[in-house]
């Protein structure tokens, strides 16, 4: 979250990425059904992608 926003990326940004990494850890920590979601859903995973996107649409307005 921290590189997040050095690189720039706005509140809402680093809200769904906090989101995702908290539904992660909710969900994942229910037994038996937390490890197969754990397969399945990867928060850090999105979040790199939330954060490329971010900064291809920065590289894309310059």
């Amino acid at each position: 979250m921290l590189r997040a926003r050095k690189c720039g990326a706005g509140k809402l940004l680093v809200a769904r990425m906090l989101a995702n990494v908290l539904f992660d850890t909710v969900l994942g920590s229910v037994p038996v059904l937390g490890s197969v979601f754990d397969v399945y859903y990867k928060s850090n995973n999105r979040n790199i992608r939330l954060l490329r996107g971010h900064l291809s649409r920065q590289v894309a307005e310059r």
